[in-house]
């Protein structure tokens, strides 16, 4: 074959493209087709007895015949292997299809198949250099060889049609009936959802030319469904180009339905583990390694490790069930088949698994042990229900012998076959005189037992209806002893399937019980009596009631569930005038005008409404009337009344307080002008001081001034007189000066604060400017007392507001820090402070403290009530406070707090806006009279 010539054939029958083959379990090639030669161009001589079916330095040589031995050893055939063949003058790629097969007696594995070329234009090499026919082939043998293989086919385009030459298994999942079939009519076999992948491997052969695989199904409903593996082959042309595809086809049903039946036998099988909690496992003496499935690794806590080692394994059994490797290997060493035992498993929780295990022994020829195979069953579940059931059984034992009550059991034959310790000491018997004893048979031995007519009768009654009877009995001592009430359950005893198997009997002492009855009995009878009195007594109350209401001062009223006026005191209508019928069963808001309810007094009426319909208590609500004497003022409190949860309605009391109101006005009205008074008082002391020293002053000079006159009529004026009068004037006239000027500054400041105190008209002022001028007339006020003022207020804080009343409540704070905080405070000095800062609202917040004696929680509660004081009969009027709050409050549009510790002063915060409230004129009037 050295010096033939290669000449390139295309064959068109494509029933000549597969030559046999068969070689042994090492790979050697011990038969070929007499056709190996025409569709390779190989020699087969050269070949024959040549291991691994290529060349030693080839990939698919080497990886070949491992494939191979893979496919012999899980008992499926392979296809599609591929190697490269070589007579050592020239190769060619072919791909390989077979099975394994055992031959001889020697029971040798053979591999046997058929092979095909993957290029159809293929270099072939012929002896004199002459292209031979491929017709020489048997294709019928080849074929029939191929299906009883691995029912193998083939199919290629007929140049001159068009159409599909199918040969080999696909004509029956097809259906065919003709040996051709159009391209559309094969896709319109092929399963919907495969149609995508089959139309892209065919794509993939003839873009790369290159062979594709794809499986498909084939048939129009899964239930006829066939599974087929097709590998597209390309026919290349003489310039290298693909002309068309060859396919080979294989029948992969039975292999898809047996991969499908391995994969539910497994899942069936993992289920299985799962719903009974049951895990396998294998040991591998040789590894020293126990392997666990996944629900195995679940019951022995290892989830995610495959296998633990012997001692790992090992050290997860409790320390006192390890005893059980050690019955293994004895079992392994006497050749018994399996063991069972069960243990307990320390998790890595710190929870403890009870675990049944169960193994065979697998031993080779010599007896050695080659494997363990075993289940795991978590046995906790029923573990600790067993426990439980031995700790109700031991709870219901102490029960039946510690309850306070008998309890007798007899069977149906009226013998006693259970009894607890209180059944023997109410029958003053011991267990052992009542076990097994008839009824007849314990009265015989107590007189503390019914009558046995009844006892028999209750039992049959159970029986019959598979109720409980009850009854009572007295036992009355022959001695003279207080006689003993018994009460008698009786109930059935009842086996697995229903029927009765006893009657158990539960004996209880109720003496006390019947006791308790008796007295109880007497005592409703005594409050029946108390009842009829009260009743009587109740009556009379209500009568008084009304007679007191109708002569209060007060309204009281009731409002039902609807806020509807229920009842009203008749001195309401007494002082009004007003006719009932206008007002009983009316809405208490239909009973005012809508002036005075949404303006004159919209925002207190609204407060009131809101607390009835929201059916919260009525504190201190104060609303305007006019009434014909003219408008008064009252007050109105009230209560919500409830039922079992439910709302019935209000009951509450008007009062009038028209001229506490006035009264109140005043005595604001007389407070601040005592507080101003205080300040008069204040300045005229301290400026009799520098006046008083300045009257001095002129006195003096006056006398030196006469001395010198009189010197200079007698002219004997000297130097020294003349010298001293002069130093006296200078002295006496810095002193005058600076006298007048303090009377002026105090004046001046006395006057701005005067001026702001009798003034209740809106400016714009400095708040510094204002605290200075209270400050300086505050410590006038308190010369010669050790009190020190310290003022931190900024100079850029203005307020358009009204300085009057801020004023007031600033000396007020002052007085009252003064009069009530640094009045007995010891040798230690009085500190009052004054400290001003925007807050981050924007509003502005004025801080009052002193270090005095404090106030105790009750009194800083009550501190801004009107008249309330603690120094009562001292000079405390109890308003200054309240002053400092209707203030704030009404005019100012402000809040005021308090807080203090007894023995470490007190804080007063006031904060206001920058600018007052609109139109506060009205306010201002009822504040100021």
């Amino acid at each position: 074959m050295g010096g033939e010539k290669a000449v390139t054939q295309r064959h068109d029958m494509t029933g000549d493209l597969f030559f046999e083959w068969r070689a042994d379990d090492r790979g050697r090639l011990s038969h070929l087709s007499d056709n190996f030669n025409l569709l390779t161009g190989l020699d087969p001589e050269s070949l024959l007895g040549k291991p691994r079916f290529g060349r030693p330095e080839n990939a698919d040589g080497d990886t070949l015949l491992p494939a191979m031995l893979e496919a012999a050893r899980n008992g499926v055939p392979f296809r599609g292997l591929p190697a490269v063949l070589s007579d050592g003058l020239s190769g060619c790629r072919v791909s390989l299809i077979g099975r394994a097969s055992v031959s001889g007696e020697a029971g040798n594995t053979v591999f046997e198949g058929i092979g095909f070329c993957p290029d159809s234009g293929q270099t072939v090499h012929q002896p004199g250099g002459k292209a031979e026919a491929a017709h020489a082939v048997n294709k019928t043998t080849i074929l029939d060889r191929m299906r009883n293989l691995a029912r193998v086919g083939y199919s290629s385009v007929d140049p001159a049609s068009g159409n599909v030459r199918i040969v080999g298994p696909m004509r029956e999942m097809l259906g065919m009936t003709e040996s051709e079939i159009s391209h559309e009519g094969i896709r319109s076999h092929i399963f919907a959802d495969d149609l995508a992948a089959y139309d892209e491997a065919r794509a993939k052969a003839f873009e790369t030319a290159e062979a594709a695989t794809v499986d498909l199904r084939l048939g129009s409903e899964r239930s006829e469904c066939h599974h087929v593996r097709l590998q597209f082959e390309p026919v290349l042309g003489d310039d290298g180009s693909v002309e068309s595809l060859f396919a080979v086809h294989q029948d992969i049903t039975q292999q898809k339905e047996l991969e499908l039946e391995v994969q539910n036998s497994d899942r069936s099988f993992r289920r299985a583990q799962r719903l009974g909690v049951i895990g396998h496992w294998t040991y591998e003496p040789g590894e020293k390694r126990v392997y666990f499935s996944e629900q195995a690794q679940s019951i022995y806590d290892c989830v995610g490790h495959d296998f633990l080692t012997f001692s790992e394994a090992r050290d997860r059994v409790h320390p006192n069930d390890r005893s059980f490797f050690d019955k293994m290997r004895a079992q392994t060493a006497d050749g018994e088949p399996g063991f069972e035992a069960e243990i307990r498993v320390q998790r890595t929780d710190g929870s403890t698994a009870h675990i049944l295990v169960a193994s065979e022994f697998d031993f080779d020829d010599t007896g050695r042990l080659k494997r363990t195979f075993g289940v795991l069953l978590d046995v906790t579940p029923r573990v600790e229900a067993e426990a439980a059931r031995r700790d109700a059984e031991a709870v219901m034992t102490d029960i039946f012998e510690n309850t306070d009550s008998g309890i007798l059991v007899r069977d149906l034959e009226g013998r006693f076959i259970r009894a607890n310790t209180r059944a023997a000491i109410q029958l003053g018997l011991r267990i052992d005189d009542i076990l097994g004893q008839t009824v007849d048979g314990v009265l015989a031995k107590s007189d503390r037992m019914e009558a046995s007519e009844k006892f028999r009768d209750a039992a049959l009654r159970v029986v019959a209806t598979h109720g409980s009877v009850t009854y009572d009995y007295t036992y009355v001592p022959e001695s003279g002893a207080p006689a003993t009430e018994f009460r008698v359950v009786n109930f059935p005893i009842s086996g697995p399937d229903g029927a009765v198997r006893g009657v158990a009997s539960m004996r209880y002492d109720i003496t006390e019980f019947v006791q308790a009855q008796s007295a109880l009995k007497n005592l409703n009878e005594s409050l029946e009596q108390t009842v009829r009195m009260r009743t009587r007594e109740l009556r009379r109350s209500e009568e008084r009631f009304r007679n007191i209401a109708s002569a209060s001062a007060d309204w009281l009223w009731e409002l039902d569930s609807e806020l509807k006026l229920a009842w009203c005191s008749d001195n309401f209508f007494e002082q009004t005038g007003r006719d009932p019928q206008d007002y009983i069963g009316h809405p208490l808001t239909s009973l005012v005008t809508e002036q005075e309810r949404f303006v004159d007094q919209r925002e207190a009426w609204d407060a009131f409404v809101s607390k009835l319909e929201s059916r919260s208590p009525v504190r201190g609500i104060e609303i305007v009337r006019t009434h014909p004497s003219g408008q008064r003022i009252v007050r109105i409190n009230a209560r919500p009344v409830w039922s079992d949860g439910n709302f019935v309605g209000f009951q509450g009391s008007t009062t009038d307080i028209t001229e506490l109101k006035q009264a109140q006005t005043q005595l604001i009205e007389s407070e601040r002008l005592a507080s101003l008074g205080g300040l008069v008082a204040g300045i005229s002391h301290e400026i009799n001081t520098p006046v008083g020293a300045s009257y001095t002053v002129v006195t003096k000079l006056t006398r030196s001034l006469k001395e010198l006159d009189d010197a200079y009529a007698a002219q004997k004026i000297s130097q020294a007189l003349f010298s001293r009068v002069l130093t006296e004037m200078k002295e006496g006239l810095g002193i005058i000066q600076r006298g007048l000027e303090r009377t002026s500054d105090l004046i001046s400041h006395f006057k701005q604060v005067a001026v702001d105190q009798t003034s209740h008209k809106r400016r714009t002022f400095s708040l510094a400017e204002l605290s200075r001028d209270i400050v300086a007339t505050m410590e006038a006020t308190v010369s010669g007392q050790r009190i020190e003022f310290a003022t931190e207020v900024p100079e850029d804080i203005e307020l358009d507001s009204y300085p009057g009343p801020l004023g007031q409540v600033m000396i007020n704070l002052i007085q009252n820090a003064i009069l009530h905080g640094l009045d007995d405070i010891g040798d230690r000095p009085g500190k009052i402070g004054i400290l001003a800062e925007m807050t981050e609202a924007g509003t502005l917040g004025v801080l009052v403290s002193d270090n005095g004696k404090g106030m105790s929680p009750n009194v800083a509660r009550r501190v801004f009530e009107p008249f309330f004081t603690t120094k009562l009969g001292s000079g405390g009027s109890g308003l200054g406070m309240h002053l400092v709050y209707s203030i704030v409050h009404t005019v100012l549009g402000g809040t005021v707090s308090v807080a203090s510790v007894p023995g470490e002063g007190t804080k007063v915060s006031v904060v206001i806006p920058l600018a007052a409230p609109e139109n506060p004129d009205k306010d201002i009037a009822e504040e100021t009279g």
